[in-house]
Formats: structure tokens, sequence, C-alpha cells
């Protein structure tokens, strides 16, 4: 079996700490004082209908990619997730060379530009490329646009607000409050001014990328990247129409988690597979991607035909709604240790999209960490107890804590009460406004058992949690830092 390895990558540059985990492999964040964004309820914007296959058991294989994106909108001054050429009114396209904002460039690539929105920040990041190499920000003292690379905590002067006017937008900086502006074939920050077409820009959805495919679900939400390689060999089943099936897919995993929490971190979750990574797979708060290497996507989506013609059974993968699950809890009153949570979150997902889907094609739903390799080994909501079992023979929420272990103490408590006790414990922090702040990390447990308990109708502590909880407790204090 593979080790449970702790990976932490400190981003030197921007002082941030990028928290990977995944499949098996934990990384706590022992205060749990990350950030996050919020966001609005899950946008029902349409990233163009692709039709899958009926039944993906059969071996199809397709020769054409099938690729989606999301629309841009002039709806309540909303841009949508993407790619995007910006250009001016006269005709001037705004492009990037060396790390440089440049006007004009020969190349396709040096005009595409990553678009995010950052809600809770009250602007957009403006990326360079389809990489998101380097964020555009103003540097008011030299007066002049700028790569930053600053990249998941976005500075004001690394924010725009995107407006539009009779067709066109406007972009403000916030740092400053001036415009993105086009003059004399070179790019700066100017004030308004209303006779000035190099302030009025087009933004346009940008071609499909030579770099890699793009699956996105047909709601919009879950945008899913892949090296071009990945898809159409008939050994391993995994087609074009595969993949649109496991982006619609993870699209109701990621409505599961709103459904359970309450709590919407992004409209849209990216899934960034197709770059070589020094991580398996992570998350970093205030940034709506899922960081994944791309060898280790290809072998857990190379997985699922698999264990589909194998199980009849959808494997969700593990890592992705780990690392997803990560997003639902940061900065949550809920967030006393993620790395547990966010593995019984998984289990609600997968309990609930296989209840969904009795009443329609009758499909099971689940998932395996990476400690587990082979096609007959997935786990479904009622299995979960073994596999989350794995280090009972180290003494797991009995003489030390486990990471799985904790998220099992709380999962055989819903094979007695189900779930509509956590909906509302976790509803009751969200509806309250209560968040990560307002508590320390063991109120935030104590709260969540006392409120469970009072939902449950049923002392959690004493009938379910009497012999692990000091383990909870000695490991939620600090008093001890050892866990598996």
């Amino acid at each position: 079996m593979k080790r449970i390895l702790a990976l932490i990558l400190t981003l030197l540059m921007v002082g941030w700490v990028f928290v990977s985990c995944s499949n098996g492999q934990k990384t706590t964040d022992p205060a749990g004082d990350g950030e996050s964004s919020s966001a609005d309820a899950p946008s029902e914007s349409t990233g163009g209908e692709t039709q899958v296959s009926p039944s993906p058991l059969d071996p199809i294989i397709s020769s054409e990619k099938i690729t989606s994106s999301s629309q841009a909108t002039e709806e309540n001054d909303e841009l949508a997730y993407g790619v995007y050429y910006l250009t001016t009114k006269s005709g001037d396209k705004l492009a990037f060379q060396s790390g440089n904002v440049k006007i004009n460039s020969s190349r396709e690539t040096d005009a595409r530009f990553t678009v995010h929105q950052k809600t809770e920040d009250g602007g957009y990041g403006i990326y360079m490329g389809d990489d998101e190499s380097r964020a555009i920000s103003f540097h008011e003292g030299k007066s002049k646009l700028y790569a930053s690379q600053e990249k998941y905590k976005l500075s004001d002067a690394s924010l725009w607000q995107i407006t539009f006017e009779n067709g066109f937008a406007l972009v403000q900086n916030k740092a400053n409050g001036g415009y993105l502006t086009v003059e004399d074939g070179k790019a700066s920050v100017k004030e308004r001014d209303e006779g000035s077409d190099g302030q009025l820009f087009v933004i346009e959805k940008a071609a499909k990328s030579d770099r890699f495919d793009e699956y996105v679900s047909k709601k919009g939400n879950i945008v899913i990247r892949v090296d071009y390689d990945l898809t159409g060999n008939r050994r391993n089943y995994l087609t074009a129409e595969f993949m649109q099936l496991f982006a619609d897919h993870f699209q109701e995993a990621y409505e599961a988690e709103i459904a359970l929490t309450g709590y919407t971190p992004y409209d849209v979750i990216v899934i960034d597979g197709w770059q070589d990574q020094n991580i398996v797979a992570g998350v970093v708060d205030n940034y709506n991607t899922i960081v994944v290497d791309k060898k280790f996507m290809a072998t857990e989506l190379k997985l699922m035909p698999l264990r589909l013609r194998k199980l009849n059974m959808y494997d969700m993968s593990f890592a992705l709604l780990h690392e997803m699950g990560h997003m639902f809890d940061s900065q949550r009153a809920w967030n006393f240790e993620s790395e547990a949570w966010t593995d019984l979150k998984l289990c609600y997902v997968v309990y609930k999209m296989t209840e969904d889907h009795k009443k329609t094609d009758g499909f099971i739903y689940g998932c395996a960490p990476a400690d587990y390799r082979g096609v007959t080994e997935c786990f479904t909501y009622e299995t979960l107890d073994d596999c989350l079992n794995i280090h009972a023979h180290k003494g797991a929420m009995v003489t030390v804590y486990g990471f799985y272990g904790a998220a099992r103490e709380f999962l055989l408590m819903t094979y007695d009460f189900g779930w509509e006790p956590f909906i509302k414990t976790f509803h009751w922090f969200q509806d309250n406004g209560k968040t990560q702040s307002d508590y320390e990390r063991l109120d935030r447990f104590t709260t969540f058992v006392d409120k469970l308990s009072e939902y449950a109708g049923v002392d959690v502590k004493e009938k379910y949690l009497k012999v692990s909880w000091p383990i909870f407790i000695d490991f939620y204090t600090g008093k001890t830092n050892q866990a598996v």
C-alpha cells in the first residue's frame, strides 16, 4: 500500500500555503485559518450542451474531441470564468510577451487571458494565458501595467472591475480607480475619458486551446481540463463521451456539497489536470481551481471506465472529491479539521448521487483513495466505512488521531440516523452567518457535536464518541499532533 504522505507546497513568491492532499495523501492545516472567497448560488448558464453516449459501458471511441466553453454574459454585469480576447473598440488587441503587457502580438497564444471572478475581493483576476502564469497588475509608483506573480490572493492592484456599457466593457483597476486604456500602441491605466475608444473593450471567448481538451458540465459550473492525448485509447475506454459524462457527474457532486452545507464557494470550479505539477493534487484559498498533476490525473481517470465495466459502478475519484470538499470547508465555522471533514462530505456525495440515480438509470456511485488502485477496489456509501478503517491496525481513533478514522466516526452515525441531522447542522452554521473566525478550533468541534446531537435527538458524544472523544480533544487542542 502507498504510504500516507504529507504534501505542503509553500508559495515563496506570495507567502501562501498551497494545501495538497489527495487520495490518501494528507496535509493538515492545524490552525485551520486559511482564507476563502464566497460566491452566489450556482449559475444555470449552459456552456454548450454535448450529447453523450446513452450506454457508457460500451467501448465507444470517438476521434472527435468534445469541448465546450463557459459563455460570457452581460447580465448583471458579470463575466463568466473562461479564456478571452480583450480588444479595444478601435481594434487594438491586448497581449503579453515575456511577462509584459503588449498590444497586437502576431501570436494568438499571446492574446489569451484567463478571467477569474474574485467575488469576495470585489473584482476579477485577469491572468496571462491558459496556464494563468501571471496576473495583470498596475504599478502605481511606475504608472504602468506589469505581470504580477500574485496568483491566489490578489492585491487590489491586481483586481479589476468589469462592467458593460452599450455593448462594450470597461475594465477598472480596484487600487486606483483608473481604467485600462490603450493609446498610441501602449496599455496603461488612466482616468475615465468617455471619448476614448481605447477604454472600451470587446471581450470575446478565445478560440479552443491547442494545449488541452476541455469538458464543461451542461449547467456550466464544472470545467475539466485534461491532456490532449488522454482520450481515444481503445484499451482504457476513456473516450471524449465518457469525459463529458464525468463532467456532468461532477456537477452533481458539486450540487450535493451545496445541498449538504448550504454554502457555495465558487460559481465555477475548474479541475486543471493537463500540466505537470510538483504536487499530486491540491487547492488554495480564494482560487477556484483544483490543480492536479497530469500523470496522476491520467491514472485516476483511466480507472473510471474500467471500474464501470467491471463493477457497474461510477468511480467519482476520491482525490477530486476530496479536494473539492476543502473548498466547502474553507473559512466555514464547521472547519475544525478539514482533512477528515472533506472525506465525510464525499461520503454524502456518493450517497446522494446513488439515491438520486435510483430514480433514473439505477447506477451506483463510489470512489477509492490511492491506497486502493485495483480495478475492483471501489467503495460505495455502504462500504466506505471499511475503506476509512484502513488504519485501524495503527490504533486510529483508539490510541491516535486518524484522518480517515475521524471521518469514519461520523460516517457510522449516518448509518443509524441518516444525513438529515448533518444537513441541519451544517445549515445552522451557514444560516446564522457563522464563520471560522467566530470559534476557536475546539469550540468549532464541540459546537458541531452539540447541534448534531440536538437535531439527531441523541447524545452523540455519549453514544458514538465515548472511546474517541479524548483523541479528538487532544488533537484539536494541540496537546498532540500525532496522526495516521
